[in-house]
Protein backbone atom coordinates (compact mmCIF):
# COMPACT_ATOMS: atom_id res chain seq x y z
CA UNK A 1 0.00 0.00 0.00
CA UNK A 2 1.21 3.54 -1.15
CA UNK A 3 1.54 5.58 2.07
CA UNK A 4 -1.08 8.79 2.54
CA UNK A 5 0.09 11.67 0.07
CA UNK A 6 -1.55 14.97 1.58
CA UNK A 7 -2.66 17.17 -1.31
CA UNK A 8 -2.02 20.55 0.06
CA UNK A 9 1.01 21.06 2.67
CA UNK A 10 0.86 24.40 4.79
CA UNK A 11 3.69 25.52 5.86
CA UNK A 12 3.81 27.97 8.93
CA UNK A 13 5.85 30.29 9.09
CA UNK A 14 7.59 33.78 10.92
CA UNK A 15 6.70 36.77 8.05
CA UNK A 16 10.74 37.28 8.18
CA UNK A 17 11.08 34.39 6.21
CA UNK A 18 9.20 35.16 3.38
CA UNK A 19 10.99 35.55 0.08
CA UNK A 20 10.12 37.32 -3.13
CA UNK A 21 8.67 34.61 -5.20
CA UNK A 22 6.40 34.02 -1.65
CA UNK A 23 5.46 37.37 -1.96
CA UNK A 24 5.03 37.50 -5.72
CA UNK A 25 2.69 34.30 -5.35
CA UNK A 26 0.95 35.98 -3.04
CA UNK A 27 0.28 38.99 -4.85
CA UNK A 28 -1.43 36.60 -7.78
CA UNK A 29 -3.47 34.64 -5.62
CA UNK A 30 -4.54 38.07 -3.88
CA UNK A 31 -5.68 39.63 -7.28
CA UNK A 32 -7.57 35.72 -8.11
CA UNK A 33 -9.96 37.23 -5.28
CA UNK A 34 -13.88 37.54 -6.57
CA UNK A 35 -15.90 40.42 -5.87
CA UNK A 36 -16.91 41.67 -2.95
CA UNK A 37 -13.06 41.04 -2.88
CA UNK A 38 -11.06 41.59 1.11
CA UNK A 39 -8.76 44.91 -0.21
CA UNK A 40 -7.15 44.17 3.59
CA UNK A 41 -5.05 41.03 2.21
CA UNK A 42 -3.02 42.62 -0.02
CA UNK A 43 0.72 42.27 1.15
CA UNK A 44 1.20 45.68 1.18
CA UNK A 45 -1.37 45.90 4.33
CA UNK A 46 -0.52 42.74 5.82
CA UNK A 47 3.00 43.75 6.31
CA UNK A 48 2.57 47.25 7.03
CA UNK A 49 -0.20 46.45 10.18
CA UNK A 50 3.01 43.77 11.07
CA UNK A 51 5.33 46.54 11.45
CA UNK A 52 3.14 48.74 13.34
CA UNK A 53 1.40 46.02 15.68
CA UNK A 54 3.35 42.83 16.16
CA UNK A 55 6.68 41.77 17.64
CA UNK A 56 8.69 39.94 14.64
CA UNK A 57 8.90 36.73 16.04
CA UNK A 58 5.09 36.87 16.43
CA UNK A 59 4.14 37.74 12.54
CA UNK A 60 3.25 34.47 11.13
CA UNK A 61 1.96 33.69 7.66
CA UNK A 62 0.25 30.16 6.66
CA UNK A 63 1.15 29.30 3.32
CA UNK A 64 -0.87 26.33 1.51
CA UNK A 65 0.25 24.76 -1.23
CA UNK A 66 -0.84 21.88 -3.75
CA UNK A 67 1.84 18.99 -3.13
CA UNK A 68 2.62 18.27 -6.79
CA UNK A 69 2.68 21.54 -8.05
CA UNK A 70 3.93 23.60 -5.52
CA UNK A 71 1.03 26.01 -6.38
CA UNK A 72 0.23 28.63 -3.71
CA UNK A 73 -3.63 27.76 -3.00
CA UNK A 74 -3.72 29.72 -0.17
CA UNK A 75 -2.80 31.81 2.52
CA UNK A 76 -3.49 33.03 6.05
CA UNK A 77 -1.74 35.67 8.12
CA UNK A 78 -1.64 35.69 11.73
CA UNK A 79 -0.11 36.89 14.94
CA UNK A 80 0.35 35.77 18.18
CA UNK A 81 -1.15 37.14 21.40
CA UNK A 82 -0.96 35.91 25.03
CA UNK A 83 -3.85 36.59 27.08
CA UNK A 84 -3.69 37.41 30.23
CA UNK A 85 -5.28 37.51 34.01
CA UNK A 86 -3.71 40.12 35.79
CA UNK A 87 -0.30 39.08 35.78
CA UNK A 88 -0.88 35.09 35.05
CA UNK A 89 -0.84 34.23 31.04
CA UNK A 90 -4.35 32.02 30.28
CA UNK A 91 -3.63 30.73 27.16
CA UNK A 92 -1.84 31.72 23.72
CA UNK A 93 -3.98 32.26 20.61
CA UNK A 94 -3.20 32.86 16.67
CA UNK A 95 -5.23 35.51 15.75
CA UNK A 96 -5.81 36.65 12.16
CA UNK A 97 -4.39 39.95 11.22
CA UNK A 98 -6.31 42.77 11.87
CA UNK A 99 -8.12 41.37 15.01
CA UNK A 100 -7.04 41.35 18.76
CA UNK A 101 -5.16 44.89 18.90
CA UNK A 102 -8.19 47.47 19.49
CA UNK A 103 -8.81 50.75 17.01
CA UNK A 104 -6.93 50.57 13.60
CA UNK A 105 -7.42 50.73 9.83
CA UNK A 106 -7.40 47.35 9.06
CA UNK A 107 -10.91 46.48 9.35
CA UNK A 108 -11.33 42.97 7.82
CA UNK A 109 -9.45 39.98 8.93
CA UNK A 110 -9.73 37.12 6.33
CA UNK A 111 -7.96 34.27 4.32
CA UNK A 112 -6.65 33.94 0.69
CA UNK A 113 -8.16 31.01 -1.27
CA UNK A 114 -7.31 29.92 -4.82
CA UNK A 115 -10.78 29.92 -6.97
CA UNK A 116 -12.87 26.44 -5.85
CA UNK A 117 -10.27 25.53 -3.41
CA UNK A 118 -12.16 27.39 -0.02
CA UNK A 119 -13.56 24.18 1.57
CA UNK A 120 -9.88 22.61 1.39
CA UNK A 121 -7.86 24.92 2.42
CA UNK A 122 -9.89 25.70 5.32
CA UNK A 123 -9.46 22.32 6.52
CA UNK A 124 -5.67 22.83 6.04
CA UNK A 125 -4.98 25.44 7.83
CA UNK A 126 -7.36 24.36 10.48
CA UNK A 127 -5.37 20.90 10.62
CA UNK A 128 -2.01 22.61 11.00
CA UNK A 129 -2.26 25.03 13.16
CA UNK A 130 -3.82 22.81 15.85
CA UNK A 131 -0.90 21.49 15.76
CA UNK A 132 1.07 25.14 16.20
CA UNK A 133 2.00 25.86 20.31
CA UNK A 134 -0.93 28.40 20.89
CA UNK A 135 -3.52 27.39 22.73
CA UNK A 136 -6.25 28.26 20.33
CA UNK A 137 -6.61 29.93 16.85
CA UNK A 138 -9.25 31.97 15.40
CA UNK A 139 -9.99 31.98 11.21
CA UNK A 140 -12.03 34.75 9.99
CA UNK A 141 -14.57 32.77 7.07
CA UNK A 142 -16.60 35.08 3.89
CA UNK A 143 -19.51 33.53 2.87
CA UNK A 144 -17.81 32.46 -0.04
CA UNK A 145 -15.27 30.65 1.52
CA UNK A 146 -18.06 28.65 3.57
CA UNK A 147 -18.13 27.78 7.28
CA UNK A 148 -16.26 26.10 9.63
CA UNK A 149 -16.94 22.27 10.15
CA UNK A 150 -16.28 20.39 13.43
CA UNK A 151 -15.01 17.60 11.76
CA UNK A 152 -11.89 19.74 10.75
CA UNK A 153 -10.58 18.98 14.55
CA UNK A 154 -11.83 15.76 14.79
CA UNK A 155 -8.50 14.19 14.06
CA UNK A 156 -7.19 15.21 17.82
CA UNK A 157 -6.18 13.35 20.33
CA UNK A 158 -6.23 15.88 22.73
CA UNK A 159 -8.97 15.14 25.70
CA UNK A 160 -10.27 18.56 24.87
CA UNK A 161 -10.88 19.65 20.89
CA UNK A 162 -13.31 22.72 20.13
CA UNK A 163 -14.63 24.90 17.18
CA UNK A 164 -17.08 27.90 18.61
CA UNK A 165 -18.33 30.58 16.31
CA UNK A 166 -16.78 34.03 17.93
CA UNK A 167 -19.04 36.38 16.30
CA UNK A 168 -19.64 38.13 12.74
CA UNK A 169 -18.89 40.63 10.86
CA UNK A 170 -21.03 42.09 8.72
CA UNK A 171 -20.94 44.57 5.60
CA UNK A 172 -23.61 46.81 4.10
CA UNK A 173 -22.26 46.40 -0.03
CA UNK A 174 -24.29 47.78 -3.04
CA UNK A 175 -24.37 46.20 -5.97
CA UNK A 176 -23.93 48.25 -9.05
CA UNK A 177 -25.60 48.29 -12.30
CA UNK A 178 -23.66 49.09 -15.38
CA UNK A 179 -24.35 52.54 -15.21
CA UNK A 180 -24.78 55.39 -12.42
CA UNK A 181 -28.21 56.11 -13.58
CA UNK A 182 -29.15 52.63 -13.75
CA UNK A 183 -28.02 52.08 -10.64
CA UNK A 184 -29.56 55.39 -9.12
CA UNK A 185 -32.57 54.14 -10.09
CA UNK A 186 -32.59 51.36 -7.74
CA UNK A 187 -31.58 53.55 -4.84
CA UNK A 188 -33.90 54.45 -1.89
CA UNK A 189 -35.74 57.54 -2.14
CA UNK A 190 -34.41 59.20 1.33
CA UNK A 191 -31.07 58.46 -0.28
CA UNK A 192 -31.87 60.49 -3.42
CA UNK A 193 -33.30 62.97 -1.51
CA UNK A 194 -29.85 63.14 0.32
CA UNK A 195 -28.37 63.51 -2.83
CA UNK A 196 -30.34 66.36 -4.35
CA UNK A 197 -30.34 68.15 -0.88
CA UNK A 198 -26.88 68.21 -0.93
CA UNK A 199 -26.22 68.83 -4.59
CA UNK A 200 -28.79 72.08 -3.95
CA UNK A 201 -27.23 73.41 -1.22
CA UNK A 202 -23.70 72.97 -2.92
CA UNK A 203 -25.44 75.15 -5.56
CA UNK A 204 -26.88 77.65 -3.51
CA UNK A 205 -23.47 77.71 -1.73
CA UNK A 206 -22.15 79.99 -4.16
CA UNK A 207 -18.50 78.55 -4.41
CA UNK A 208 -17.39 76.59 -7.41
CA UNK A 209 -17.41 73.00 -6.59
CA UNK A 210 -14.25 70.64 -7.66
CA UNK A 211 -14.13 66.69 -7.18
CA UNK A 212 -10.91 65.46 -7.60
CA UNK A 213 -10.11 61.64 -7.44
CA UNK A 214 -6.84 61.31 -6.37
CA UNK A 215 -5.07 58.00 -8.03
CA UNK A 216 -1.71 56.50 -8.47
CA UNK A 217 1.01 59.22 -7.63
CA UNK A 218 -1.39 61.72 -6.80
CA UNK A 219 -1.68 59.69 -3.74
CA UNK A 220 1.17 61.15 -1.58
CA UNK A 221 2.13 61.79 1.82
CA UNK A 222 0.57 65.25 1.51
CA UNK A 223 -2.79 64.26 0.43
CA UNK A 224 -2.94 61.30 3.34
CA UNK A 225 -2.02 64.04 5.83
CA UNK A 226 -4.61 66.29 4.34
CA UNK A 227 -7.13 63.09 4.83
CA UNK A 228 -6.06 62.88 8.02
CA UNK A 229 -6.47 66.02 8.92
CA UNK A 230 -10.16 66.38 7.97
CA UNK A 231 -10.82 63.12 9.42
CA UNK A 232 -9.87 64.74 12.93
CA UNK A 233 -11.81 67.95 12.48
CA UNK A 234 -14.67 65.51 11.51
CA UNK A 235 -14.60 63.78 15.01
CA UNK A 236 -14.90 67.71 16.64
CA UNK A 237 -17.99 68.07 14.88
CA UNK A 238 -20.45 69.21 16.87
CA UNK A 239 -23.54 69.43 14.82
CA UNK A 240 -24.03 66.05 13.93
CA UNK A 241 -26.48 63.83 16.05
CA UNK A 242 -24.53 60.89 16.03
CA UNK A 243 -20.72 61.64 16.46
CA UNK A 244 -17.72 59.97 15.17
CA UNK A 245 -14.25 59.57 17.05
CA UNK A 246 -10.66 59.99 15.75
CA UNK A 247 -9.99 56.32 14.08
CA UNK A 248 -6.37 57.56 13.51
CA UNK A 249 -5.33 59.06 17.03
CA UNK A 250 -3.31 56.49 18.08
CA UNK A 251 -0.01 57.36 16.56
CA UNK A 252 0.25 53.81 15.14
CA UNK A 253 -3.19 54.01 13.05
CA UNK A 254 -1.50 56.94 11.88
CA UNK A 255 1.72 55.94 10.98
CA UNK A 256 0.18 52.93 9.14
CA UNK A 257 -2.17 54.63 6.60
CA UNK A 258 0.59 56.91 5.86
CA UNK A 259 2.97 54.51 5.01
CA UNK A 260 0.86 52.04 3.24
CA UNK A 261 -1.72 54.13 1.32
CA UNK A 262 0.85 55.70 -0.96
CA UNK A 263 2.20 52.61 -1.83
CA UNK A 264 -1.36 50.99 -2.48
CA UNK A 265 -2.23 53.59 -4.78
CA UNK A 266 0.82 53.08 -6.64
CA UNK A 267 -1.14 49.90 -7.87
CA UNK A 268 -3.90 50.66 -8.14
CA UNK A 269 -5.37 49.55 -4.70
CA UNK A 270 -6.19 52.95 -3.04
CA UNK A 271 -7.81 56.32 -3.87
CA UNK A 272 -8.68 59.60 -2.57
CA UNK A 273 -11.67 61.54 -3.26
CA UNK A 274 -11.20 65.26 -2.42
CA UNK A 275 -14.48 67.98 -2.44
CA UNK A 276 -12.70 71.30 -3.24
CA UNK A 277 -14.74 74.28 -2.82
CA UNK A 278 -13.65 77.81 -4.02
CA UNK A 279 -10.38 75.89 -4.09
CA UNK A 280 -9.90 75.35 -0.77
CA UNK A 281 -10.48 71.41 0.49
CA UNK A 282 -13.29 70.60 2.38
CA UNK A 283 -14.01 67.01 2.50
CA UNK A 284 -11.87 64.21 1.95
CA UNK A 285 -12.80 59.83 1.13
CA UNK A 286 -10.25 57.67 1.62
CA UNK A 287 -10.69 54.53 -0.85
CA UNK A 288 -9.84 50.95 -1.28
CA UNK A 289 -10.09 49.03 -4.55
CA UNK A 290 -10.06 45.14 -4.88
CA UNK A 291 -11.14 42.46 -7.11
CA UNK A 292 -14.24 44.27 -8.49
CA UNK A 293 -15.26 45.69 -5.59
CA UNK A 294 -14.53 49.35 -4.37
CA UNK A 295 -14.48 49.87 -0.45
CA UNK A 296 -15.74 52.77 1.40
CA UNK A 297 -12.89 53.56 4.18
CA UNK A 298 -12.70 56.82 6.62
CA UNK A 299 -13.66 60.36 5.58
CA UNK A 300 -13.03 63.89 6.79
CA UNK A 301 -14.38 67.42 6.70
CA UNK A 302 -14.20 70.83 7.37
CA UNK A 303 -17.09 71.05 10.34
CA UNK A 304 -18.54 74.52 9.06
CA UNK A 305 -19.68 72.08 5.37
CA UNK A 306 -21.66 69.59 7.51
CA UNK A 307 -24.73 71.21 6.55
CA UNK A 308 -23.93 70.52 2.56
CA UNK A 309 -23.24 67.18 3.16
CA UNK A 310 -20.12 66.45 2.01
CA UNK A 311 -19.65 62.73 2.63
CA UNK A 312 -22.52 61.90 1.16
CA UNK A 313 -21.45 64.23 -1.78
CA UNK A 314 -18.65 62.09 -2.40
CA UNK A 315 -20.53 58.40 -1.62
CA UNK A 316 -22.03 59.22 -4.81
CA UNK A 317 -18.68 60.11 -6.42
CA UNK A 318 -17.10 56.98 -4.98
CA UNK A 319 -19.67 54.87 -6.68
CA UNK A 320 -19.87 56.56 -10.05
CA UNK A 321 -16.26 55.85 -10.26
CA UNK A 322 -16.54 52.55 -9.14
CA UNK A 323 -19.32 51.52 -12.07
CA UNK A 324 -16.54 53.30 -14.07
CA UNK A 325 -13.66 51.09 -12.99
CA UNK A 326 -16.00 48.20 -14.08
CA UNK A 327 -16.73 46.93 -10.13
CA UNK A 328 -19.50 45.17 -8.81
CA UNK A 329 -19.64 46.14 -5.34
CA UNK A 330 -19.19 49.10 -3.55
CA UNK A 331 -18.78 47.55 0.18
CA UNK A 332 -19.29 50.35 2.63
CA UNK A 333 -17.16 48.46 5.74
CA UNK A 334 -17.99 46.84 9.04
CA UNK A 335 -20.69 48.42 11.41
CA UNK A 336 -24.51 48.48 9.48
CA UNK A 337 -26.26 51.64 10.44
CA UNK A 338 -28.55 54.42 9.16
CA UNK A 339 -26.25 56.37 6.68
CA UNK A 340 -24.97 53.00 5.60
CA UNK A 341 -28.21 51.03 5.42
CA UNK A 342 -29.44 54.30 2.99
CA UNK A 343 -27.46 52.79 0.24
CA UNK A 344 -28.60 49.34 0.62
CA UNK A 345 -29.79 46.96 3.13
CA UNK A 346 -27.64 44.13 1.91
CA UNK A 347 -25.28 42.61 4.04
CA UNK A 348 -21.81 40.81 3.25
CA UNK A 349 -21.03 38.47 6.51
CA UNK A 350 -17.56 37.55 7.17
CA UNK A 351 -17.54 34.85 10.28
CA UNK A 352 -14.96 34.41 13.13
CA UNK A 353 -14.64 31.06 14.61
CA UNK A 354 -12.32 30.00 17.24
CA UNK A 355 -11.09 26.42 17.73
CA UNK A 356 -8.38 24.29 19.38
CA UNK A 357 -7.29 21.32 21.50
CA UNK A 358 -5.02 20.41 24.33
CA UNK A 359 -5.31 19.06 27.85
CA UNK A 360 -8.34 19.62 30.08
CA UNK A 361 -7.76 23.28 31.15
CA UNK A 362 -8.53 24.41 27.97
CA UNK A 363 -11.82 23.51 27.59
CA UNK A 364 -11.91 25.90 31.68
CA UNK A 365 -9.69 28.36 30.21
CA UNK A 366 -11.49 29.40 27.29
CA UNK A 367 -14.92 29.14 28.84
CA UNK A 368 -13.75 31.94 31.75
CA UNK A 369 -12.85 33.83 28.41
CA UNK A 370 -15.96 33.55 26.83
CA UNK A 371 -17.37 34.08 29.85
CA UNK A 372 -16.00 37.46 30.85
CA UNK A 373 -15.88 39.19 26.92
CA UNK A 374 -19.77 37.88 27.54
CA UNK A 375 -20.30 40.18 30.85
CA UNK A 376 -18.66 43.29 29.78
CA UNK A 377 -20.61 42.92 26.57
CA UNK A 378 -23.91 42.90 27.90
CA UNK A 379 -23.21 45.69 30.22
CA UNK A 380 -21.32 47.69 27.62
CA UNK A 381 -24.41 47.10 25.63
CA UNK A 382 -26.40 48.28 28.56
CA UNK A 383 -24.73 51.49 28.63
CA UNK A 384 -25.18 52.14 25.35
CA UNK A 385 -29.10 51.67 25.01
CA UNK A 386 -29.43 54.46 27.85
CA UNK A 387 -26.87 56.80 26.50
CA UNK A 388 -27.81 60.07 24.88
CA UNK A 389 -28.05 60.21 21.15
CA UNK A 390 -25.08 63.14 21.01
CA UNK A 391 -23.30 60.65 23.38
CA UNK A 392 -19.83 58.99 21.35
CA UNK A 393 -21.99 55.87 20.96
CA UNK A 394 -18.97 54.74 18.71
CA UNK A 395 -16.43 54.40 22.04
CA UNK A 396 -19.36 52.81 24.36
CA UNK A 397 -19.88 50.35 21.73
CA UNK A 398 -15.64 49.71 21.59
CA UNK A 399 -15.64 49.49 25.30
CA UNK A 400 -18.44 46.07 24.54
CA UNK A 401 -15.94 44.91 21.53
CA UNK A 402 -12.21 44.62 22.26
CA UNK A 403 -10.01 42.83 24.99
CA UNK A 404 -7.25 45.69 26.59
CA UNK A 405 -4.10 45.07 25.04
CA UNK A 406 -0.08 45.24 26.08
CA UNK A 407 1.29 47.50 23.95
CA UNK A 408 3.84 50.32 24.00
CA UNK A 409 0.84 52.74 23.39
CA UNK A 410 -2.40 51.84 24.65
CA UNK A 411 -5.46 51.46 22.92
CA UNK A 412 -8.32 53.36 24.37
CA UNK A 413 -11.24 52.52 22.29
CA UNK A 414 -11.57 50.17 19.48
CA UNK A 415 -13.26 50.23 15.69
CA UNK A 416 -16.32 48.82 14.12
CA UNK A 417 -15.34 45.57 13.38
CA UNK A 418 -16.44 44.16 16.90
CA UNK A 419 -13.43 42.54 18.82
CA UNK A 420 -15.08 40.51 21.85
CA UNK A 421 -14.58 41.73 25.47
CA UNK A 422 -12.70 40.65 28.31
CA UNK A 423 -10.77 41.67 31.52
CA UNK A 424 -8.16 40.11 30.02
CA UNK A 425 -4.71 41.49 28.50
CA UNK A 426 -3.38 40.05 25.51
CA UNK A 427 0.55 40.83 24.30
Amino acid sequence: MKPFTPSLIVTLVTADRLVDSDYADWAKLDSQQESPANPFLHPAWVIAWFQHYVEPANRWIALVRQARSDTLVGLVPFHLQNVRVGPATLARRLMPVGAGVGPNPYEIPGLLTAPGMARDVCRAVVTRTMASDADWCELAITPEQGWFEPEWTYGSDQPVTFGDHQRPRACVVLPLAATWEATKTGLKRNLKESLRRSQNRLARDGREVTVVHRQGTAVDRNSVCRFLDLHRLRSNNQQATVQHNDAYSDPRSRSLVLSVIPELATQGRASIFELILDGSLVASQLALHAGGCSYVHSSGFQPESWALGPVTYLHAELVKAAIDRGDTVVNFSPGPNVSKLRWSEQLWVSNEFAYGSGPKSLGARYSAYQAISAVRSSASAIKFAGGSSRFRRRQILAEAETVAVDHPTPSRTVDKTGEPVAALRVS
